[in-house]
């Protein structure tokens, strides 16, 4: 299900000259400049990493839909507490280092670029257990397992791929992960249908209105508060009148997929039964993945589903603890629903 990458001592050594001297230039890892040179930093990383994540880039049908990159140190009295709410994003200082490897790694795949509905404003999005939000289907959820999904599955710009860091992980909580190898297992009528435009997908509860952010990055400038504003009326709309799209698409050999357990909707009989049969057979060939403290994962997010288990939250600054970026292999296709041609938000 996966590949990785484990870091030499030497390998984390040059990996530290290049974080520091970058420490030295920004303060904040979604700093415009430094997400803009990201590509051209990364070339001084080490050249076995550069080769691995190459590989996972261009090698699709070859190798596994994720990749695990593990064995760089991470300080867990240095990182500072676990955040407890939405709006608490201070600390970046603390967390650079590996947080700038987060990006430096992704640039090597695409593009990130963020959602102006979803911790509106950053790049960087936290994964943590926040109160009151227990039982919802969003990524602040804890007591309730967070169902598999393509993530963003709603929408015609989601990402290429999704790059997790793990920060604190001490319930040792799965992340679950379905490889789109299980469509084999589906009948041939069953695979035409899914290929066919008879699905519909809504937004998952974290793009909707109850959760839209009162700021833009921190901004409450009229422009940017306009776009979120629009923005979510953009999402309203796709939720309200989803256009129907199939669930499978590429190559009948070996199909890319987008699916969602709770989101997706057949549009008659044979289409519901036919969705189903996959999310049976997807259930049913789960596997975990227990990120541990300075971890970077990256999913294919056209080639597997992936979900969180349930766990018992403390609220401590103890509690698990991701950093989550989207990345896309072409920026230029959501130009229609970004303000420049430069902004990286959707």
């Amino acid at each position: 299900m996966k590949t990785q990458f484990v870091f030499t001592k030497a390998e984390i050594q040059s990996t530290q000259t290049l974080l520091n001297e970058l420490r030295q230039q920004f303060n904040n890892p979604e700093d415009t400049q430094f997400i803009h040179n990201a590509t051209v930093f990364a070339h001084n990383l080490p050249l076995r990493l550069r080769q691995y994540l190459n590989d996972f880039r261009l090698c699709a049908t070859e190798i596994p839909p994720v990749c695990l990159i593990s064995g760089y140190p991470i300080d867990d009295v240095k990182i500072g507490a676990t955040p407890n709410n939405r709006k608490e994003r201070k600390g970046a200082e603390k967390t650079f280092e590996i947080q700038a490897l987060l990006v430096l790694c992704s640039s090597l795949l695409g593009d990130a670029f963020g959602w102006s509905t979803l911790q509106a404003g950053y790049l960087l999005n936290d994964i943590f257990p926040a109160k009151g939000q227990e039982q919802e289907q969003i990524g602040l959820s804890s007591k309730e397992a967070l169902a598999w999904h393509t993530e963003d599955s709603f929408h015609p710009y989601r990402a290429d791929y999704l790059g997790f860091l793990c920060l604190r992980n001490p319930s040792n909580t799965g992340t679950c992960i379905a490889s789109n190898k299980v469509v084999s297992q589906l009948s041939e009528t069953q695979i035409n249908i899914l290929f066919e435009p008879r699905f519909v997908f809504r937004a998952d509860d974290s793009h909707l209105h109850q959760h839209k952010p009162t700021s833009f990055g921190g901004s409450t400038d009229k422009h940017m508060l306009d776009l979120l504003e629009k923005s979510c009326d953009n999402v309203k709309q796709m939720n309200e009148t989803p256009q129907a799209m199939p669930v499978l698409f590429g190559s009948k050999e070996s199909p890319y997929f987008c699916m969602d357990e709770i989101y997706v909707t057949g549009i008659d009989d044979e289409a519901t039964a036919a969705v189903h049969a996959l999310i049976d057979i997807i259930n049913n060939n789960l596997s975990d993945l227990i990120l541990q403290p300075g971890d970077i994962c990256f999913v294919d997010n056209y080639r597997a589903v992936h979900g969180r288990r349930s766990f018992a939250a403390q609220y401590d600054g103890t509690d698990r603890w991701l950093k989550l970026i989207n990345i896309t292999k072409d920026l230029r296709k959501s130009r229609d629903m970004r303000k420049t041609d430069g902004s990286r938000f959707i």
